[in-house]
C-alpha cells in the first residue's frame, strides 16, 4: 500500500508485460524482469492495496532468475470496473496460478511474498504445491486475529496517546468498522479523515514522534488503495483463523527461507519465529534492525539468497 522500498535506488525495467484476460471485471496487469531463460520467481507485493515494482526484485540475482509480477485486483496497473468486487485473497492467488498457466511455465517456482504479500505467498504453497520448488518471506504477515488487530495491542502497550485520539475521533466505536465506513464512504469529509488517521498508522507504528498531518487533497488512487486495504482488514484478510499455520504441514518438504527484523512493530517477529516451528525445512533470520521493512533486511536477504 505504501513505498517501502523507496531505499532501493538502481533501476530496474521489465523486458516484457500486459495483461491477463479479463475475469469478474478485473485484467491484471503483469510484468518480467531479470532473466527471460532464468529460474522463475512468483513476487506477491505487500499490502493490500499495494503493487508491483521492479525496482523490489533487487534482493534476487537477476542474472540468475526471471522474477514474475503482478498487480493484484484493484491495485497498480489493473484496470478494474469495480476495485472491490471479488476482491480477496483466494481470488489472488487464482489470479497467480492463471498467470503461470498464461505465461506457459511449467516448471517448479519460487514463491516470495513481502508482509501481506507473504501470507499470499503461504496461501498459493499449500494450494498449488506441486508448482512449488521453494518459499521466500520477508516481514512475515499471518493474516490471523492477532496480526490483524495487531496495531491496537502496539497501541495500548507504547502509544496510549494514539489510542485515546483514536478513541476520541471513533466514539469508543471499533476501529477497523468505523475508518472502513469512512473509507467507502462518499463523503470527502470522512475519507480525508480516513486517510489522515487510520491510513497514515502503519507509518506511524514504530516511530519516536508520531504525527498525523492534516490532508489537503484526496489522491484517488491513494484513496482506492486504502478502500481496499480497509476492505480486507474488515473481512479479516478473508482467512479463517490461523488458516496459514494450519496449512504448513502441506509445506514440510518445501525449503523455506524467512527474513524478519527484530523490532518490527507492524508485524511482530513472534509471526516469523511461530512460523518457523511449525516447517521442517526452514531457515529463519532475524535482522538486529527496526521497522516493518529496512534496507539492512534486505541487504540481508540479498547475501542470503545469492545461491538460492
Amino acid at each position: 500500500m505504501f513505498n517501502i522500498f523507496s531505499f532501493l535506488k538502481k533501476e530496474l525495467k521489465p523486458y516484457n508485460s500486459g495483461f491477463l484476460p479479463q475475469v469478474d471485471g478485473h485484467q491484471i496487469f503483469y510484468q518480467q524482469i531479470g532473466n527471460p531463460k532464468g529460474d522463475v520467481i512468483l513476487f506477491f507485493h505487500a499490502g493490500p492495496g499495494g503493487r508491483s515494482n521492479p525496482q523490489r526484485a533487487d534482493i534476487f540475482d537477476l542474472k540468475k532468475h526471471k522474477i514474475i509480477m503482478f498487480d493484484q485486483r484493484g491495485c497498480g496497473n489493473t484496470i478494474s470496473e469495480n476495485i472491490l468486487h471479488k476482491n480477496t485473497i483466494q481470488q489472488t492467488i487464482l489470479d497467480a496460478k492463471r498467470l503461470l498457466d498464461f505465461l506457459n511455465i511449467k516448471e517448479k517456482v519460487i514463491v516470495y511474498g513481502c508482509s501481506f504479500g507473504s501470507a499470499c505467498a503461504l496461501l498459493f504453497s499449500s494450494q498449488y504445491k506441486e508448482c512449488v520448488r521453494k518459499i521466500v518471506l520477508t516481514s512475515v504477515f499471518l493474516g490471523n486475529t492477532s496480526s490483524v488487530h495487531m496495531f491496537n495491542e502496539v497501541c495500548t502497550l507504547f502509544y496510549p496517546d494514539i489510542q485515546s485520539l483514536f478513541s476520541k475521533i471513533t466514539g469508543n466505536r471499533d476501529i477497523v468498522d468505523y475508518f472502513y465506513c469512512n473509507a467507502i464512504s462518499n463523503d470527502i469529509k470522512k475519507q480525508k479523515e480516513a486517510l489522515q488517521y487510520y491510513g497514515a498508522l502503519e507509518h506511524q507504528i514504530g516511530s519516536i514522534s508520531p504525527s498525523f498531518p492534516e490532508i489537503e487533497e484526496i489522491d484517488p488512487k491513494k484513496l482506492n488503495n486504502f478502500r481496499i486495504y480497509m476492505h480486507y482488514l474488515k473481512n479479516n484478510m478473508f482467512l479463517k483463523e490461523n488458516e496459514l499455520l494450519n496449512k504448513t504441514n502441506i509445506l514440510q518438504d518445501i525449503p523455506v527461507y524467512i527474513f524478519h527484523n527484530r523490532l518490527d512493530m507492524t508485524c511482530p517477529v513472534a509471526n516469523a519465529y511461530e512460523l518457523s516451528q511449525k516447517l521442517k525445512h526452514v531457515k529463519l533470520f532475524i535482522i538486529e534492525d527496526t521497522g516493518h521493512i529496512s534496507k539492512k533486511l534486505f541487504d540481508c536477504a540479498k547475501e542470503r539468497l545469492a545461491n538460492v
